[in-house]
């Protein structure tokens, strides 16, 4: 090869073998392989400066167009996991973090791209315990997120979060969604109750 390099599938297993030696990876997919056959896909994705990153996606039985795969990355400001996330800091430091970002790039026509409606959203947040990404993403999609309780790794934050076409977003549906992934953070950060549906 000329002297160069090739990354082989050795490599491959060692990004994921540090992936899975993550407390909240490893929390995370111990949770939802305890789901069964649900129709939602679940997402982890930790905080890096000003992205989300995507550790692990749980597959649900109905499949989407995808918005995120595994160390995937997007802007904290048009995702429900990067709201959820944003919100434990205080608006000064959301305000430093963003700062030269600002105005925030647009994915879609839906996407948030001022500091102000931002910091309303986090304030949304903060009120309701979860975060939604109203079509800020992919058009069509709504993503809701809930942050992962006590496990901060070096100050890095986790959330979990799934998706919904826009057109099944009702009010009723987006609350299940919620209580789903509400449960599955708990759990992850020890809790014992039951996932909406157990016996």
């Amino acid at each position: 090869m000329d002297g160069g390099f090739v990354l082989g599938p050795g490599l491959l297993r060692l990004s994921q073998a540090y992936l899975d030696a993550l407390d909240p990876v490893r929390a995370f997919t111990e949770q939802v392989s305890r789901l069964g056959d649900r129709e939602e896909t679940l997402q982890l994705a930790t905080m890096e400066g000003a992205d989300v990153v995507y550790l692990a996606v749980h597959e649900g039985t109905v499949l989407m167009r995808p918005t995120s795969r595994t160390g995937a990355r997007l802007p904290v400001t048009c995702t429900a996991l990067g709201k959820v996330m944003l919100a434990g800091r205080t608006d000064g430091e959301v305000r430093e973090l963003l700062a030269d970002r600002v105005p925030f790039a647009s994915r879609t026509p839906w996407s948030i791209t001022t500091l102000g409606t931002l910091l309303d959203d986090l304030r949304a947040a903060r009120a309701n315990g979860y975060a939604v990404d109203d079509q800020e993403t992919a058009e069509g999609i709504v993503c809701v997120a809930v942050a992962v309780p006590g496990t901060a790794t070096d100050g890095r934050p986790f959330a979990v979060s799934s998706s919904l076409l826009k057109s099944q977003a009702t009010s009723g549906r987006v609350a299940a969604v919620v209580e789903l992934i509400s449960t599955v953070v708990r759990r992850m950060d020890g809790g014992r109750d039951r996932f909406p549906g157990d016996m």
